[in-house]
């Protein structure tokens, strides 16, 4: 950098010193269409269970099944068909910022509170007979009503996830249909022509619950049809209308309910079995829900936890459709980093996509990847870290990222840890190319050797090292001279300046030399290394020269044969 000029030696035994790693630039590829994997790798707690509260309102949207992602935005509906008593009543939902009263989810909590309101459905997490959750992870959508459905399930969101289907009689386990002839138990339960009744009597035989008042309660009646003036009802049908249940009286007819021939039989009612509570005492025949399961209490009066007491509680087994195991995408990163004495260790880093984004919100939300760092031995097995770093990277409409750099703990020591990208090659989330790192620019280094030594096109000599690293350490002098042809060749490819006395003054032939450098780039010229510089002779004209100059010997070679024969004759003439 000085420019001045020496010799330079460059040992064959050359030795980079080990650099701890203190600060790493990490540049991602994030495909949300590739790596699905089940739910249970991103919801697992410490504990080894299931966070099933977080993967319920989890956005609908950052989910997958089979290795697809669901693309909640396109494929956006569910819908359910029930049947009741040959008229078919069809109930939409559909994936969106509406809300309940739009009819609109974006959770599995938003959808499920929809099904439980509109359709008396369940949608649970699925779970094995210990009832935990397993590695693979589906869901369930259960009758945990009091009615029975004719029931058929399908839209292309519910598709995506695996649930279709039909079902003429979707039980919910809990009751049969009303047999008058049959002795019924306090607290049972029977669906009599779309209505649910619970009977409040002692053990015996009922007349029909809609006579029998004292001993049957109305439960549910949101199977029933609503009235319409276009339809012919037979007697002893059952309608609602007007939050209130009429029934047929005398004969067939359409007339409005207002105009006789229909008795009312009380008011519309809608219930489901209610959430098991701890320290509450149940009765005996009391129906509970718990966990996504109905239990009924049998032998004694008690306040037992259902899935505990297998004695005192009774598993109610409904019908359910499952659904597709659950998958989200997610990617794996490792680098590799440097301690104080040049040994490897990775920064292992997991990334799950927890939102698609939404352009269409207000304000637009982007694309958002949870991310789970931390340090590992050099295989990858043991951490060495405390424990993982959560920290997050979002990609906006336009795809640029954002991520704050965390601290990880490496031994006592900390490495700053930017995910967002390097200097040069910002972190993406292209569809169209593979999750894959991209750049990588950290500060530490491995020990090293001098493996190779390179010099540039402006002259600058570069060691490369075995662990990566490439150092300058000097570079060609190059000068020029105003009269290069004054220069006075001294063998072995080196060239003198000499001096000529011009009017008494001395004066360099070649002129002063003129280095080539300005700053750290050639003036004039570039330097090609390890290159082998062809002739320079004109092959043509050298030939041609050559040949003249060979006809020119020969002619004055017979010149001179020719006067030596004279000379020869005139010496013979005198003899």
């Amino acid at each position: 950098a000085t420019g001045a000029l020496k010799p330079l030696q460059i040992p064959q035994n050359l030795y980079y010193h080990p650099v701890l790693t203190t600060k790493v630039d990490l540049s991602t590829n994030l495909n949300k269409n590739e790596n699905a994997i089940s739910v249970s790798a991103f919801f697992k707690k410490p504990d080894g269970s299931f966070d099933e509260e977080r993967f319920m309102n989890m956005d609908i949207n950052a989910f997958a099944t089979d290795e697809t992602p669901l693309n909640a935005s396109s494929y956006n509906e569910v819908r359910l068909t029930l049947d009741k008593d040959g008229k078919k009543e069809v109930i939409t939902f559909k994936y969106g910022q509406g809300g309940e009263e739009a009819l609109e989810f974006r959770t599995l909590n938003d959808l499920k509170k929809l099904l439980q309101d509109k359709a008396g459905l369940d949608l649970e997490v699925g779970k094995d007979l210990d009832g935990k959750v397993g590695e693979k992870v589906s869901l369930a959508l259960r009758n945990n009503s009091y009615k029975n459905l004719n029931l058929e399930i399908g839209g292309s969101l519910f598709e995506k996830l695996g649930f279709k289907g039909k079902n003429d009689y979707f039980s919910s386990g809990v009751g049969a249909n009303f047999n008058a002839n049959k002795a019924y138990e306090p607290n049972a339960i029977v669906q009599h022509k779309g209505v649910v009744f619970l009977h409040t009597g002692e053990l015996g035989k009922s007349e029909d619950p809609f006579m029998d008042k004292e001993n049957w309660k109305i439960l549910d009646s949101s199977g029933l049809n609503v009235w319409t003036d276009n339809a012919t009802y037979l007697e002893g049908d059952v309608v609602s209308y007007e939050g209130k249940i009429y029934r047929r009286t005398n004969q067939a007819g359409n007339n409005p309910i207002s105009e006789g021939n229909w008795e009312e039989l009380g008011d519309m009612a809608t219930a489901l079995p209610p959430v098991y509570e701890q320290g509450t005492t149940y009765a005996v025949g009391d129906i509970v829900s718990y966990e996504g399961r109905l239990y009924r209490k049998l032998i004694d009066s008690g306040s037992s936890d259902p899935k505990l007491d297998k004695i005192g509680w009774q598993e109610i087994h409904g019908d359910s459709f499952h659904s597709e195991f659950i998958q989200m995408p997610s990617y794996q990163t490792n680098v590799e980093i440097y301690d104080e004495s040049g040994k490897k260790f990775l920064i292992q880093s997991r990334y799950f996509m927890t939102s698609s984004g939404n352009p269409l919100a207000s304000p637009p939300t982007g694309e958002q990847w949870e991310v789970r760092s931390a340090i590992f031995d050099q295989q990858g097995e043991i951490m060495i870290s405390p424990d993982y770093v959560t920290h997050s990277i979002t990609f906006d409409s336009e795809g640029k990222p954002q991520a704050e750099p965390v601290e990880l703990a490496f031994g006592d020591k900390k490495v700053m840890y930017n995910i967002a990208g390097t200097q040069d090659k910002p972190s993406s989330n292209f569809v169209y190319r593979n999750s894959e790192i991209i750049d990588k620019d950290q500060d530490g280094r491995s020990e090293g050797h001098l493996r190779d030594v390179r010099i540039d096109k402006d002259g600058i000599i570069f060691l490369a090292f075995d662990n990566g690293a490439y150092e300058p350490m000097g570079r060609v002098g190059i000068a020029a001279f105003v009269n290069d042809q004054g220069l006075k060749k001294v063998g072995g490819n080196l060239f003198e300046m000499t001096e000529m006395v011009v009017n008494g003054d001395s004066h360099t032939i070649s002129g002063r030399p003129i280095l080539g450098w300005e700053g750290l780039k050639l003036k004039f010229g570039s330097v090609l290394y390890k290159h082998l510089e062809t002739s320079n002779v004109d092959v043509g004209n050298a030939l041609t020269e050559l040949i003249v100059m060979q006809r020119g010997y020969s002619m004055n070679a017979k010149a001179f044969t020719t006067g030596d024969d004279l000379v020869k004759e005139a010496l013979n003439l005198k003899r």
